[in-house]
């Protein structure tokens, strides 16, 4: 979170990443590590402060970044048994532009430094070490080595080779899928709304109560979350919500196998622009959906741009939040339809 109007608010984005560990079908293996630590502190946040505060930027270059990660890399190299040479891929987050350069050419570092995702994200704090490994992975090679960094209070550096399993484990989206599908906006309060940097007065409509039935989302977790439509085992027929019988031949549900919707495209049959009903990112585009394996869903729709979404349009699934509980400060999440 930073001040509106400060340096910062152009540098910080949001973002988040997700990996999944195990020991089969590995696409990338670490074979180095190490943990520096020092009490260096660059920016800081007070539990009751809703900003950060950060130290001078030549210093946390200088005797921040310059001088505690080549550290960490020694380290690091030592228990892989390597040289900087024989690594691939150099990521290093950093809301300092240039800080990931100079730290690459002290360590001797002359192979690819992965892009600091300035451009489309912005840095996302804890996340963006994981954001830049997750990008570097979708371009990366099998048997390419990548040196991460993780830089507070002292330096992470993790040592990782891919594997042939790489090209299989990559998403279909991924980050930079996710970058391209982005909708920029020219409304800088609309901006700062989304970032609760402002509280603007939404009308009445806003005022209605959003409270989330947390038992019936508990019980509905699988279908929701997961995004699990039924297929009947009488008649095959694909439905979301999954109900207590079919609703083409009124089989009972205990014969539902579970198909997974997120992965899917689907096709626009119908879709309408909501002015009216209270939306953070007026207007509110709704319509059904058509999957190819027969589901149909009245979704909402989401990155959208001026020119609006036309019947026929390919989609596929994003999780997003569907609705804010500002009274109790919960946020509902749902899956909405977007553009290709």
């Amino acid at each position: 979170m930073s001040t509106p109007a400060s340096v910062q608010e152009i540098s910080f984005g949001a973002g988040a990443a997700a990996f999944i560990v195990s020991d089969r079908d590995v696409a990338a293996k670490l074979i180095g590590s190490a943990t520096v630590s020092h009490l260096f502190v660059d920016h800081f946040r007070s539990a009751d402060a809703a900003s950060d505060y950060g130290w001078e930027e030549r210093w946390i270059r200088d005797e921040g970044y310059a001088k505690i990660v080549p550290a960490a890399v020694r380290e690091a190299l030592s228990s892989a048994k390597l040289d900087i040479a024989d690594v691939q891929h150099f990521v290093m987050p950093s809301y300092l532009k240039g800080a990931a350069a100079n730290v690459a050419k002290l360590i001797g570092f002359s192979g690819e430094v992965a892009p600091g995702l300035e451009d489309g994200v912005g840095y996302a704090g804890a996340a963006h070490a994981l954001l830049m490994l997750a990008e570097t992975l979708e371009r990366a090679r099998p048997g390419d080595r990548i040196l991460l960094i993780g830089f507070g209070q002292g330096a992470d550096a993790l040592i990782f080779e891919t594997t042939d399993a790489l090209p299989a484990a990559r998403p279909s989206r991924g980050v930079s899928g996710s970058i391209a599908g982005g909708i920029a906006t020219d409304s800088y309060l609309r901006m700062l709304s989304f970032y609760r940097g402002i509280e603007l007065e939404w009308g009445m409509r806003a005022e209605r109560s959003a409270k989330t039935a947390l038992s019936e989302q508990f019980r509905s977790g699988a279908q929701m979350e997961g995004f699990n439509a039924g297929r009947c085992g009488g008649c095959s027929a694909v439905q979301f919500p999954q109900l207590q019988y079919c609703v083409q031949c009124h089989a009972p549900s205990a014969g539902f196998i579970d198909v997974a919707l997120r992965d899917l495209n689907a096709t626009v049959l119908t879709s309408t622009a909501d002015w009216l009903t209270y939306y953070p990112a007026p207007p509110m585009y709704v319509g059904f959906v058509q999957f190819d394996n027969g589901a149909r869903i009245l979704m909402e729709m989401v990155d959208i741009g001026a020119e609006g979404i036309d019947t026929g349009a390919t989609v596929n699934m994003r999780f997003r939040i569907k609705e804010r509980d500002r009274q109790r400060g919960y946020n509902r999440y749902f899956w909405k339809a977007a553009p290709l």
